[in-house]
C-alpha cells in the first residue's frame, strides 16, 4: 500500500517521464514510420502514402511492392547474426588473475546459454537496423523450475518493443551506462492486472503514467517501471603517510569508515589529500496509475537497461535517430513507382498473338480457338483455296514495356545501392569480380558502409559484460558449485565461493565429489574490465577450418596422410570422431610425437605417472614418519643428556663435599700439629729442630738432612781465605 513518500516519487517520475517523451517524440514517430516502410509487402502497403494509394486503386491502377529495403536490411542483420558478440573479461588489480577472468567468461556464456541471449541480441540488432534503436535487459531472479533454493540466476532478456523503453535524455553515452533514470512500460490485461496485484483492484488511478487512459477504457492497464539512480557521498578516502600506523608502516590510502576515532582525528591534525568515495544506489519501482504497487532496490550500480543504437545526432537542439532504412526510402519509392508503372504500361497493350485470314482456319477453328490453351504438336491451316494461295496465319510481337521504365527501374536499383552502400556483389548477385582479393575487396566496401551497426551491438553488449562483473558478486553471495561454459560449448564446474581469500583456486578432484570441479572461485576479488568481439562463432569457425582443410587436401592428397585427423575433428558429422580417432592411430611416427604418443604408450605413461604419483606420495609419508621419529630421537637424546648432566652434577658435588671433608680433617691435622709446635717450642726451642726438618722433607718430598749437609759444605767453600797480619812474615 501507499507509504510515506510515494506522492514525490510519484510526481517525479511523471515530471521526469514528461522530459523523455518531449526528447523523443520526434524520433519515435521517424523510428515507427521507417519500421512500418521497411516491412512494406503487397498486403499492407506500408511503403505507398495511402492517399495516393486509395487514388490508383480507384483509377484500376497498380500499387506494386518490391520491397528491396528489407533485403538490405536483412544483410545487416543476418551477418550479425553469424558473427555474434562475444563478452571478454581481462583481470586489471586487486587480485584479479588471467586464470579467474576465464572463469568469468565462463560464467557469462552460461547466463547467455540460459538466458537464450542470442534471441536478446537479434531481436536488438533487428530494431536497431530497421529503426534506428533497440534495447537488452538484464534480470536478477530465483528460477523458475528451482523450489528449494533462494540463490537467484542473472538473466538476460530482450526487449521486444524499443517504444516501451524511455531512457534519461541527459546521457551522453551511446550504451547509456551512465544514465540516472528510466522506464519501461507493459499493458496487461484488467484481469491479469487484478489476479497478479489483488490489492489494487479497483484502486488504481484511470490516468496512466504517460497520460494514456488505457485504465479507464478497461482495454489494457499501463504498467510501468521505473528506474532511478542516485550517486551519495558514502565515504571518504584518506591518505596516510609513511611511519604514522605500525600496521601501515609504508602509508597508503584507507577509508575513514576503517579507522577507530582517535586515529581518524590524528589524520585530520594532518595536511592530507583525501577525497570523496560515490557509491551508487538504484531503486526500482513498479507504477500503475498514481500507485506504486511494487518497489525494491537493484543489486547492480547501474540502470540494466543497454541500449543498442544505429545512427544517433542531435541537430538545432533536436533528437535525430535512425537505422538502415532511412536513406533507402525514396529510392525504394522510384524502384515500386517504376515497377508499377511498367506493368500498367504493359497491362494496356492488346493481346493479339495471331493474325490469320479467316479462310486459312476454316473447319479447324477448335484448333485456334484453344491454341492458347493446348500444347498441340502442330496447328492446321489451308493454304489454298479455289487453287489461290492463302497467307499463312502470323504471330505479332508481344508486348513490349517502354524503354523509359526499364532505364527508370535500373535507376532506382543503383540508387538504393549507393544510398545503402551495399552493391549487387554483397547482395548475392553475380559480378566480374574473379579473384578472391576483388572479392574480398568488394565485401569489405560493403562492411565498411555499415559496420558502425556491428561496433554499437558490440559496445552495447559491453556495457552487458560490464553490468554482469558488477552484478556477480552481489547475486553470487552464497557457497555453491556452479557451471561454466567454454568457448567451444564444452561445460565444467566451479565451486563459487564468497569468502574465498583469492580470485582463482585450482583443486583436485580427488578432494571433492564432482570430477569436473576444477576450480574454487570468489568472483568478489578483484577488478576486471570488459571487451567484447565480434567474430563469427565456434562452429562457424569450425566450418571454415573444415572447408579449408579440404580445399588443401583437394590440391595435396597427402596432406590426408598426416593431417587426416584433424580434418575429422573439425567435422560435424555422424562418427566424425571414431574417424578422427583411427586416423590417429596410422599417423606416421614422427607426426605421433608431434601430435603426443600413440594411445598405448599414452596408456602406459599414464600409468607410469600413476605410479610415481603414489611413490611420491609413500615417500612423502616416509619423510613424514621419518621426520616425526626423528623429533622423538631427538627429545630422548635430548631427556637423555639432562639426565647424564644431572649424574655429573651429582658426582661433582660428592667430590666436592669429600674434597671438603679432606680439606678440614687436613686443617684440624694442621692446627693440631701447630698447636703442639707452640707448646714445645715454649719449652725448649732445639726441641724444634727435628719437627721443622720434618715438615720441610714432607714439603719437598725428599730427605731435608743430606740437603743441609750439601748445603753447609757449599757454604764453607764459599768463605774467603784468612790474611796475615801487616808487617809479619810467615816463616
Amino acid at each position: 500500500m501507499r507509504q510515506k513518500g510515494d506522492s514525490k516519487i510519484i510526481e517525479e517520475a511523471k515530471r521526469r517521464f514528461k522530459k523523455c517523451e518531449e526528447w523523443e517524440a520526434e524520433a519515435r514517430a521517424h523510428y515507427k514510420d521507417d519500421m512500418k516502410f521497411a516491412e512494406g509487402d503487397p498486403d499492407n502497403g506500408w511503403q505507398w502514402n495511402a492517399g495516393y494509394a486509395d487514388q490508383r486503386s480507384r483509377n484500376g491502377t497498380p500499387s506494386l511492392t518490391l520491397n528491396k529495403v528489407r533485403e538490405q536490411n536483412l544483410q545487416i542483420v543476418n551477418d550479425a547474426r553469424q558473427n555474434k558478440p562475444q563478452i571478454r573479461i581481462q583481470p586489471v588489480a586487486d587480485g584479479a588473475s588471467r586464470a579467474a577472468a576465464k572463469v568469468f567468461e565462463g560464467i557469462v556464456r552460461h547466463i547467455e546459454y540460459i538466458s537464450d541471449a542470442q534471441t536478446a541480441y537479434d531481436t536488438a540488432t533487428y530494431h536497431q537496423v530497421y529503426g534506428g534503436i533497440g534495447y537488452i535487459r538484464l534480470h536478477a531472479e530465483v528460477p523458475q523450475n528451482d523450489t528449494s533454493s533462494f540463490d537467484q540466476e542473472i538473466y538476460i532478456r530482450r526487449v521486444a518493443d524499443p517504444l516501451s523503453v524511455y531512457l534519461d535524455p541527459d546521457i551522453q553515452r551511446y550504451d547509456g551506462s551512465d544514465a540516472t533514470y528510466a522506464f519501461v512500460f507493459e499493458n496487461m490485461k484488467p484481469e491479469t492486472f487484478d489476479e497478479k496485484y489483488p490489492k489494487f483492484k479497483g484502486k488504481v488511478a484511470k490516468e496512466a503514467l504517460d497520460g494514456n487512459d488505457d485504465w479507464g477504457n478497461r482495454e489494457n492497464v499501463r504498467v510501468a517501471e521505473y528506474f532511478r539512480r542516485s550517486l551519495k557521498q558514502t565515504d571518504t578516502l584518506m591518505e596516510v603517510p609513511p611511519g604514522l600506523f605500525p600496521e601501515m608502516p609504508n602509508g597508503g590510502t584507507i577509508r575513514r569508515s576503517e579507522l577507530e576515532p582517535e586515529a581518524a582525528a590524528l589524520l585530520d591534525t594532518f595536511e592530507l589529500r583525501t577525497r570523496p568515495i560515490i557509491d551508487p544506489k538504484v531503486e526500482w519501482f513498479k507504477i500503475a496509475g498514481s500507485e506504486i504497487i511494487e518497489r525494491g532496490e537493484w543489486a547492480g550500480s547501474y540502470i540494466p537497461i543497454a541500449r543498442v543504437v544505429g545512427e544517433e545526432t542531435v541537430i538545432d537542439g533536436k533528437l535525430d535517430r535512425k537505422g538502415h532504412t532511412r536513406s533507402s526510402k525514396d529510392a525504394q519509392r522510384i524502384y515500386d513507382y517504376y515497377f508499377s508503372a511498367a506493368v500498367e504500361q504493359v497491362a494496356l497493350q492488346t493481346k493479339t498473338p495471331w493474325l490469320v485470314n479467316i479462310e486459312s482456319i476454316e473447319n479447324y477453328e477448335t484448333y485456334w480457338e484453344h491454341a492458347n490453351l493446348d500444347n498441340r504438336p502442330y496447328l492446321p491451316y489451308n493454304g489454298v483455296k479455289d487453287g489461290v494461295a492463302l497467307p499463312k496465319p502470323e504471330r505479332v510481337n508481344p508486348p513490349t514495356m517502354a524503354p523509359a521504365f526499364l532505364q527508370g527501374l535500373e535507376m532506382a536499383a543503383n540508387a538504393l545501392m549507393l544510398t545503402s552502400g551495399q552493391y549487387q556483389a554483397e547482395m548475392g548477385a553475380p559480378s566480374n569480380e574473379r579473384s578472391g582479393v576483388a572479392i574480398n575487396a568488394r565485401q569489405r566496401q560493403a562492411d565498411n558502409a555499415t559496420y558502425h551497426y556491428v561496433d554499437h551491438l558490440a559496445q552495447g553488449v559491453r556495457y552487458l559484460g560490464r553490468m554482469i562483473v558488477d552484478l556477480a558478486p552481489k547475486i553470487y553471495d552464497t557457497k555453491r558449485i556452479m557451471r561454466i561454459v567454454g568457448e567451444d560449448g564444452s561445460e565444467s564446474h566451479v565451486i563459487l565461493d564468497p569468502n574465498a581469500p583469492q580470485a582463482h583456486q585450482e583443486v583436485d578432484a580427488n578432494d571433492i565429489s564432482e570430477a569436473d570441479v576444477t576450480a574454487i572461485f570468489n568472483p568478489g576479488v578483484g577488478q576486471y574490465q570488459v571487451v567484447s568481439d565480434i567474430g563469427p562463432a565456434f562452429a562457424t569457425r569450425r566450418q571454415e577450418a573444415f572447408n579449408a582443410i579440404s580445399q588443401i587436401m583437394a590440391h595435396n592428397p597427402q596432406f590426408m596422410s598426416f593431417a587426416g585427423d584433424i580434418m575429422w575433428k573439425v567435422s560435424d558429422f555422424p562418427y566424425s570422431d571414431e574417424l578422427e580417432e583411427r586416423f590417429k592411430q596410422m599417423l606416421p611416427p614422427q607426426v605421433k610425437d608431434a601430435n603426443g604418443p600413440p594411445p598405448e604408450v599414452a596408456a602406459m605413461q599414464q600409468q607410469m605417472a600413476q605410479m610415481h604419483q603414489a611413490a611420491t606420495t609413500t615417500i612423502q609419508q616416509a619423510g613424514q614418519t621419518v621426520a616425526q621419529l626423528k623429533q622423538q630421537l631427538t627429545d630422548q637424546q635430548h631427556e637423555q643428556a639432562r639426565k647424564d648432566m644431572e649424574l655429573r652434577l651429582k658426582f661433582m658435588q660428592m667430590e666436592a663435599d669429600a674434597k671438603a671433608r679432606d680439606f678440614d680433617q687436613r686443617m684440624k691435622e694442621y692446627q693440631a700439629e701447630t698447636a703442639r709446635m707452640q707448646a714445645v717450642s715454649s719449652v725448649d726451642p732445639e726441641a724444634m729442630k727435628p719437627i721443622i726438618r720434618e715438615l720441610v722433607s714432607q714439603a719437598l718430598q725428599t730427605p731435608i738432612v743430606p740437603l743441609m749437609a750439601k748445603h753447609a759444605a757449599a757454604e764453607q767453600d764459599m768463605q774467603p781465605e784468612p790474611q796475615e797480619p801487616a808487617g809479619q812474615t810467615v816463616q
